[in-house]
């Protein structure tokens, strides 16, 4: 097992800091506890990319070798099931915006369906006022020569 050799970044309160710099030089289980680390610190850094080598770590070391495959096979698993929540997330959203989508398109095409219903009955209405319009006229003219 080998360690990020740099300081810890997320440095709050000074202790993280220290007690990194006392246990990053551990090569196994029994090493990093013996230095002071404990299993939140080794999960932290092993989220944080801050332990290599994990082949490295000896079988024969016990009983902590055991506790640290056990911690790193829970963080893959809990890691695969929150990649696999945010996919799942994810395409919910995509399906509810191609919904959306559709429904948009399903409400554009009704609205110009109705648009073109509503130009035929003005183009009628038009035709049907100048129908009206000349048979005034007509009529106009027929009151002025009588």
């Amino acid at each position: 097992m080998e360690f990020d050799k740099s300081p810890k970044a997320d440095n709050t309160f000074g202790t993280l800091s220290s007690r990194y710099e006392s246990y990053k030089c551990a090569t196994n289980s029994n090493q990093f506890i013996e230095m002071g680390g404990t299993m939140n610190d080794f999960i932290h850094d092993l989220e944080n990319g801050l332990v290599f080598n994990l082949a490295l770590v000896e079988k024969n070391v016990e009983p902590l070798h055991e506790v640290f495959i056990e911690i790193i096979e829970t963080r893959k698993k809990t890691m695969k099931k929150q990649q696999n929540d945010k996919d799942t997330i994810l395409k919910k959203k995509v399906k509810k915006r191609r919904s959306c989508s559709q429904k948009q398109n399903s409400n554009i095409r009704e609205l110009k369906t109705e648009l073109h219903v509503m130009k035929e009955i003005a183009i009628q209405t038009e035709d049907k006022l100048l129908q009206l319009k000349a048979h005034a006229l007509k009529y106009i003219e027929e009151l002025q020569l009588n």
